[in-house]
C-alpha cells in the first residue's frame, strides 16, 4: 500500500513519520465525509502535535551542555504560596536580568519556559536554556525573588535527541490545563514560551510503498539506526 512519509532534520537528529494511504496522487477518488473526532480524541491529537512542535524545537536550538533548569520555591509553614500572577511576574524578572548577564558574556540569551503548579502546591518553573556559568543563574533568580529559592540544573547529554524532555514538559502542561487556574503556562498563555531560538528544522515529503504499519521513528546522530517502538532495523526508510 502506498505510504507518505515526512522526513525532518532538527540538530543531529533526523525525525521519519510515515503514514498510509490508498489516495495519493490517485485520480477520481473523492474525499469521504468528515467526522468529528471526540473531545478526548481532539486532546490526543492537540498534545501529539504540540509534543512534536516542541521537540523539534529543542532538538533545533539546543545540544550538550546546554540546561534543562528547574527554578524552586522552598515553601515554608505558616508563608503563603505565590500565586500564578506572581509566579508569571518572578520569571519576568528572572528573564530580563538573564538577558543582561547573557550580553555581558558576549552571549545571545535563549530559552524554553514552561510554569508549574504541583497537584500538592509546589511551584517551579522549568526551562532550557543555553549554557552559562550556572552562579549567574542563581544570582538572577535570586533578585527575582528574595525568598526561599534554588535552582537546579540538569545538562542535557550529547544525544541531540530531546523527546523525552519534551514529552515530559508537555504531559505537564496537558495535566495541569485541566485544573482551575491553568498555571501551567508560558506568559503568552499557550503551552510554553520561548524566545531566542532560530534554528529550524528542514522538512521534506517522499511517497513509497511498504507493507508495514505505519509509526513514528527517530533516527539519532545521523547514524542511520532507526528506532520504530521496540523494533530496531540499520539504513534509512
Amino acid at each position: 500500500m502506498p505510504y507518505v512519509e515526512r522526513v525532518t532534520k532538527a540538530g543531529n537528529t533526523i525525525e521519519i513519520e510515515r503514514y498510509f494511504t490508498s489516495r495519493y496522487k490517485k485520480k477520481g477518488i473523492s474525499r469521504g465525509d468528515k467526522v468529528k473526532p471526540t473531545k478526548e480524541e481532539q486532546e490526543k491529537v492537540n498534545t501529539r502535535q504540540a509534543e512534536r512542535k516542541l521537540r523539534i524545537l529543542i532538538n533545533a536550538n539546543y545540544g550538550y551542555g546546554d540546561y534543562h533548569l528547574v527554578l524552586d520555591y522552598i515553601r515554608r509553614k505558616g508563608e503563603p504560596d505565590r500565586t500564578p500572577e506572581q509566579m508569571r511576574q518572578d520569571i519576568d524578572v528572572f528573564l530580563r536580568e538573564c538577558r543582561k548577564e547573557y550580553r555581558k558574556a558576549g552571549l545571545k540569551f535563549k530559552y524554553i519556559h514552561v510554569m508549574e503548579i504541583g497537584k500538592k502546591g509546589a511551584r517551579h518553573h522549568h526551562l532550557v536554556v543555553n549554557k552559562i556559568d550556572t552562579e549567574i543563574l542563581q544570582r538572577c533568580w535570586y533578585k527575582a525573588y528574595e525568598g526561599h529559592n534554588r535552582v537546579k540544573v540538569f545538562p542535557l547529554d550529547d544525544s541531540g535527541n530531546y523527546a523525552e524532555l519534551a514529552s515530559y514538559l508537555i504531559k505537564y502542561t496537558g495535566t495541569h490545563k485541566k485544573g482551575t487556574d491553568g498555571a501551567l503556562q508560558g506568559n503568552s498563555g499557550r503551552e510554553y514560551s520561548t524566545e531566542g531560538n532560530r534554528n529550524s528544522a528542514e522538512a521534506g515529503k517522499r511517497t513509497g510503498r511498504n507493507r508495514r504499519a505505519a509509526c513514528n521513528v527517530y533516527t539519532t546522530g545521523y547514524t542511520g539506526v532507526i528506532t520504530a517502538f521496540n523494533e530496531r532495523r540499520t539504513g534509512l526508510a
